[in-house]
């Protein structure tokens, strides 16, 4: 996919642009609250990447099957049916209560990556953490995190929620260097082990 290497406001217009001509809220609303989490409504896309995430009520406890099963597979159904998308990449996680539908659009710019995530726990969506990081960002911070982000883009390292994890080192622990990041993710748990060892794979190269 590379990197995104256009102005922030430009990729921001573009995926908003591409959000709105999928009709893509609408759908994901249909069936619970939604919401455009991460880097792009941050504004701190490395990558063209856009992240839905849909919460859905929670069943009945005697309901054999999880609600967030049937809503993916309904927002599914509208991808493809209204939306025109033609391959469809579904993931569930059981251990979060989740399903992930991800799929990609080409657009003469670049082509842009799209996960919609289906959850029924509101603590495994990133709205919270979305605000928590827009409520805090400076110029200094934006400019730190990008700087961080593209490091760690070119390297094909923003996975496991590496960029989760960034944000709150460079806003609450001052980290500004790989280095840095890595002294970091040794001393505090992370949600992911393999950040780290990514991390620690990086730093043989140095």
């Amino acid at each position: 996919m590379g990197r995104a290497t256009a102005s922030q406001d430009t990729l921001y217009r573009e995926a908003m642009g591409l959000v709105r001509r999928l009709g893509l809220m609408k759908v994901a609303r249909a069936v619970g609250e939604a919401a455009v989490v991460g880097s792009v409504p941050l504004k701190l896309i490395v990558k063209p990447d856009i992240d839905v995430h849909v919460l859905v009520p929670e069943g009945e406890p005697a309901a054999p099957d999880r609600p967030e099963v049937d809503a993916a597979l309904t927002i599914a159904r509208d991808l493809i049916e209204r939306c025109g998308i033609r391959k469809l990449e579904v993931l569930r996680f059981l251990f979060r209560s989740a399903v992930k539908l991800g799929f990609e659009v080409r657009l003469p710019q670049r082509t842009w990556h799209v996960d919609v995530w289906v959850t029924s726990d509101p603590e495994n969506t990133g709205v919270r953490p979305t605000r928590w990081v827009r409520r805090r960002l400076t110029p200094t911070l934006r400019r730190a995190i990008l700087k961080l982000k593209r490091y760690y883009a070119e390297r094909d390292m923003c996975r496991f929620g590496m960029s989760s994890e960034l944000y709150r080192a460079v806003i609450e622990h001052g980290v500004r260097t790989p280095k840095q990041f890595l002294d970091y993710a040794r001393t505090h748990q992370l949600s992911y082990n393999d950040i780290l060892r990514m991390l620690k794979d990086d730093a043989e190269t140095w």
